[in-house]
């Protein structure tokens, strides 16, 4: 299979499985192990928390559905930048750097985003900012909730 094509049906069971997961959203990878490039698919939903991290390859973040706010950190947890993605927004896209502190919000009630990643992930090599919360933590999900009340 030398092309592989991401339509409607694999978006619709993408939101399905992230409807589903504890963690509220869900990622495919539709690349094969030997490509330099993993060709990830996100949906998740606005009571998802991806907690900030960091890791020592490029990503690409591009919405495909709905709307995203990808915050940059400080070392000291503060954040320094927030970018909005998708719908109604002047940004497509935005390049995150290796070793860059960030973490992704979906704004809308679904979004989806690509994002092509150097491979392969390992993921191992992740860190996790300093004085943020866990996943599944009732402080997460403030957490959250305050990167919400910023993304209005």
């Amino acid at each position: 299979m030398g092309i592989i094509k991401i339509d409607d049906d694999f978006l619709e069971d993408l939101v399905a499985k992230a409807l589903k997961s504890d963690r509220r959203r869900a990622t495919e990878n539709k690349t094969t192990t030997n490509c330099n490039l993993q060709a990830l698919y996100t949906a998740m939903t606005r009571t998802s928390y991806v907690r900030p991290h960091k890791h020592p390859v490029c990503e690409i973040i591009i919405p495909i559905r709905g709307k995203i706010l990808v915050v940059e950190y400080n070392d000291d947890s503060s954040i320094a930048e927030r970018h909005y993605l998708g719908e109604r927004y002047s940004t497509r896209e935005v390049l995150i750097q290796p070793y860059t502190w960030h973490n992704l919000v979906a704004l809308t009630p679904i979004a989806i985003i690509s994002n092509p990643v150097e491979g392969p992930y390992k993921k191992e090599k992740t860190e996790f900012l300093e004085k943020t919360p866990e996943e599944n933590t009732p402080e997460a999900l403030q957490f959250l909730f305050d990167l919400l009340k910023i993304g209005q």
